[in-house]
């Protein structure tokens, strides 16, 4: 049988700044990286990124909210990508 290892990582990046230097427009990146390994041999390899910008909020509370929502919805995106990738 086959060993799966998966590797994931998420960055949060500033695009844009205002003139007063804050940070006016975000985006998050998820990167997994998948590896069907046999025995010492990787068998299938794929990277799968997505990414999401968006505006910054004044209520840091109502920003980081959200910035769990974008996240959670790029893995769900990955996750489909996966499925089909180990199904085919």
């Amino acid at each position: 049988g086959y060993k799966l290892k998966i590797n994931s990582s998420k960055i949060i990046e500033t695009v844009s700044k205002d003139t007063a230097s804050n940070t006016s427009i975000y985006k998050t990146i998820v990167t997994v990286k998948i590896y069907l390994i046999d025995g010492d041999k990787i068998h299938k390899e794929k990277i799968f990124n997505e990414s999401f910008t968006y505006n910054n909020m004044n209520n840091k509370f109502n920003l980081s909210q959200y910035q769990r929502e974008i996240e959670v919805n790029l893995i769900n995106k990955i996750i489909d990508q996966i499925l089909i990738f180990l199904i085919i």
